[in-house]
């Protein structure tokens, strides 16, 4: 015969007053058994020993099942929730296993509002604009400023907007190459904040041509869901130099379509009245933050770090200014879901576009993506 699973009475006398199950009491002289059916019929008995037994559990519940090991008891009977049964440490304390978050990870580091060549998230594609020579063959112009910068690495994983947001220079219908940062091992550099190219040698007399580059429009850093997919946002962290001077007033946003979330709303391409009716795709704030002040930071953030000193040299791949970051843990306090199909997105942007001083401001977005 095999064995029975067995597990001691009060254990299982708790499982089934919390859980609400039946009870069944077999009197059998010396060895009483105690049989529950829980809410998958289930069935344990504190004793069983012979086979006459498991026949008599078999008429009282002919649609039982008898369980033959503690781990497939809790499988069968309470599920995945082990609210009620607890493996014990050896001095008797309950040993808790941390849950695995479901989805994959998502990391949304923003532009930098001390640097306009890094606001590329809202920046347009200019092409095929001539460049003018300053009239030394070395230095040309273009008409924009702030082209958008990700050679020299101001944007973490700039190599991910090499290919929609490098600029594209060609002298007589043949591409150039940029230098390395730092460097003159190519053709040319650029000035990114003033639009100027410079050439390691003479042009006059030659085309020069933008065929392509990005320019900066505003400040407004977006992140949002992919298609069939809810972001839910872990935490927000701010990293600021602490030299940074605050000139504008910081917006943080939550958006998402007018027709998903203002009962009674309606699509109307012809002619919307925003207030019951909408263009497609028309989207409201659901949700919005203001920061005028350093203190407005210091008075919502859950979380202030130690500063992080400056380190890694004076060239462009290390910090010259210590870092303030502050923190708001989402994830501690309430679930934050943006969901693709209602259109939602985060916005961060600076009120009036007006950059701020010193070296760095940036914003990281932790996050989980799910299926919706």
């Amino acid at each position: 015969m095999k064995d029975i699973l067995q597990i001691p009475y009060s254990t299982w006398k708790r499982v089934a007053q919390n859980n609400g199950w039946s009870t069944y009491h077999k009197d059998d002289g010396a060895d009483d058994a105690w049989l529950w059916t829980g809410r998958k019929d289930v069935v344990f008995a504190s004793s069983v020993k012979t086979d006459i037994d498991i026949l008599d559990w078999q008429t009282n519940f002919p649609s039982s099942t008898l369980v033959q090991s503690q781990d497939d008891a809790i499988a069968q009977i309470i599920g995945l929730d082990n609210t009620f049964l607890q493996k014990l440490s050896p001095s008797g304390l309950p040993q808790v296993a941390p849950s695995l978050l479901e989805g994959s990870a998502e990391e949304f580091i923003s532009c930098n509002w001390c640097d306009k060549t890094t606001w590329w998230s809202s920046s347009v594609e200019v092409t095929d604009e001539n460049l003018s020579d300053s009239g030394d063959g070395l230095v040309w112009n273009s008409a924009n400023t702030d082209w958008i910068d990700v050679k020299n690495g101001k944007i973490t994983q700039e190599h991910m907007l090499h290919a929609t947001h490098a600029p594209v220079i060609e002298v007589d219908g043949s591409e150039a190459t940029e230098s390395s940062p730092g460097t003159t091992d190519g053709d040319y550099q650029v000035n990114y904040a003033t639009g100027v190219v410079t050439f390691n040698t003479n042009q006059s007399g030659n085309t020069v041509v933008a065929k392509s580059y990005r320019r900066m429009v505003d400040s407004v850093w977006t992140f949002a869901p992919k298609a069939g997919k809810k972001l839910r946002l872990l935490a927000v962290e701010i990293q600021f130099t602490t030299d940074v001077d605050l000139t504008d007033t910081a917006v943080f946003e939550i958006r998402g379509y007018a027709v998903a979330f203002i009962p009674g709303a309606t699509t109307d391409d012809v002619s919307p009245n925003y207030v019951t009716s909408f263009p497609t795709g028309f989207k409201i704030t659901l949700r919005e933050r203001r920061y005028q002040t350093i203190m407005d930071y210091l008075n919502e953030a859950q979380r202030l770090y130690p500063v992080f000193e400056a380190m890694g040299g004076s060239g462009w791949r290390g910090l010259q200014n210590n870092v303030q970051l502050f923190r708001w843990p989402y994830a501690e306090e309430a679930t934050r879901d943006l969901s693709h199909e209602s259109g939602m997105e985060g916005r961060i942007y600076l009120m009036n576009n007006i950059k701020y001083g010193g070296d760095k401001a940036y914003v990281t977005v932790y996050a989980r993506s799910e299926d919706e």
